[in-house]
């Protein structure tokens, strides 16, 4: 009987229950950062097309059209990663699903290493390596169900974080290896980045996935592990996930689904959403950051170390959005981070102009094209950045959330593609000047966008995402 009541006294103990609540809330950040570990092998994977592009075209013997196909492709691998990944799902969980990604990424930067002169096993390897790319789905999602409402943002950014990291990572390697003649082992060194990824495996299932497996018990203690046993709001949380699933198992997806309101809203929201993330220019300027440096000529310091500067600067705006994310909230940062991107591409694009009409002026001004490029991928992690994917697992009622993610997420990618594509054709067609100018207009009215129809969905539980459309606002629901 003794033993009873100092178990019960315990319980009650108030610093007990801080010192529980605050180990839940650490094992949410370890999950969310073990989880996201996707997102920094993805971030290697889009920073080392920048830095190996001129050695494949200097020591590899690719022509332009093979250039622009390594640094395309690679969104082809994603998108068809993306659309193989509800057949897997049904199958694997959200952890399983990661942890396939291994063997297939470690294959894929295989055939790059032991390409050699052959540009065809290259552009397999990368397609391989795009299926990093549903990392951008499923690490949305698997952190969104395990996420206090309080923290959600900040777990959701942390994915750009390490995406930034794996950049930064990318350019650091090409800078310390002699990359123009040692492109396999700037490769291989880039291929040890896929071994973090399967500390997966330590993840616990969410309790959104054991409810749909229907053990209730093993949700229950998901949950407890992620919000301590003693939380005051652990019973209703759990309640509320109920609902949840019963509203997804309730729903059929079909064309029918369309006609629902709230998914069309979502819908259209999260595809605004994806064309300011691409359309900004982020896509082109990542893969192609080292050679538009060398036509820019900018300062006194290498194109390589100017990438550093680069990536330094996203890698400490996406932790400022972390920070700040659950702070002042989604769409305060969207609007200031379109508006900044819009600002530093009409500079950078004013000083393309000036130095086709007055070369010696922009000599005195060489320091302007770093300045500005940094400043705009600054101003993308502070907010476009993070946000496309923190509201991708946000913004859509659970019963349609996995398929049109992925969606949306193939859209992103596809039009990614696109522009990385078009990028050269742009730039000999319109000039330099006119393609900055034209991202700019792009970043300005993905500004306009979010003030006038995202709404905000800081601080609110999954339930009221769902009862609550958060894209198009009601007042649009004629769309």
């Amino acid at each position: 009987m003794s033993v009873q009541i100092n178990e019960d006294r315990t319980s009650n103990n108030p610093r007990h229950r801080v010192t529980d609540q605050g180990m839940g809330i650490l094992k949410q950040y370890l999950a969310a950062f073990v989880a996201s570990l996707g997102g920094f092998s993805l971030g290697v994977s889009l920073g080392w097309n920048s830095s190996s592009s001129e050695s494949m075209k200097n020591y590899v013997n690719a022509d332009s059209l093979a250039l622009g196909l390594v640094g395309g492709i690679f969104n082809l691998g994603a998108c068809v990663g993306l659309m193989l990944l509800p057949f897997v799902l049904r199958a694997f969980s959200r952890i399983g699903a990661m942890m396939m990604t291994v063997p297939i990424l470690f294959l894929g930067w295989s055939c790059i290493v032991f390409a050699g002169q052959t540009v065809p096993l290259m552009l397999f390897g990368r397609i391989l390596c795009g299926f990093s790319g549903t990392f951008c789905v499923l690490v949305p999602i698997y952190v969104t169900e395990i996420a206090d409402r309080r923290i959600r943002g900040c777990l959701l950014a942390l994915f750009q974080v390490l995406i930034n990291l794996g950049i930064m990572f990318a350019y650091l390697v090409a800078e310390l290896t002699e990359l123009e003649k040692t492109i396999w082992l700037y490769s291989l060194i880039c291929t040890v980045t896929t071994a973090p990824v399967a500390f997966a495996i330590l993840l616990p299932e969410s309790p959104t996935y054991h409810l749909l497996t229907g053990n209730e018990n093993r949700a229950k203690i998901s949950l407890q592990l992620f919000r301590g046993k003693d939380h005051p709001e652990l019973n209703s949380e759990m309640e509320e996930l109920k609902q949840l699933v019963a509203i997804k198992e309730s729903k059929q997806v079909s064309l029918n689904t369309l006609r629902e309101k709230q998914v069309r809203r979502s819908l259209l929201g999260a595809f605004g959403l994806m064309m300011m993330h691409q359309f900004s220019g982020i896509g082109p300027f990542i893969f192609y950051t080292l050679a538009l440096f060398k036509v820019s000529g900018s300062a006194d310091i290498t194109s390589s170390q100017q990438t550093l500067v680069v990536g330094a600067a996203q890698l400490v705006s996406s932790i400022l959005a972390a920070v700040l994310i659950d702070i002042l909230g989604r769409k305060v940062l969207l609007v200031a981070s379109s508006s900044l991107m819009g600002i530093f591409m009409f500079l950078l694009g004013w000083f393309f102009n000036v130095q086709q009409e007055d070369p010696e002026f922009a000599d005195a001004i060489s320091w302007m094209p770093l300045t500005w490029i940094a400043l705009f991928f600054a101003a993308f992690s502070l907010g476009v950045g993070p946000i496309a994917w923190v509201l991708l697992g946000e913004i859509f009622p659970v019963h349609v959330k996995l398929e049109a993610a992925i969606t949306m997420a193939v859209l992103n990618w596809l039009a990614s593609l696109s522009l990385t594509l078009l990028f050269g054709e742009m730039l000999d067609g319109m000039g330099e000047a006119k393609t900055m100018w034209f991202f700019g207009v792009m970043s300005w009215a993905g500004a306009i966008f979010t003030l006038v129809f995202i709404k905000e969905t800081k601080l609110r539980s999954l339930i009221d995402l769902q009862d609550g459309a958060v894209g198009i606002p009601e007042d649009s629901s004629e769309l």
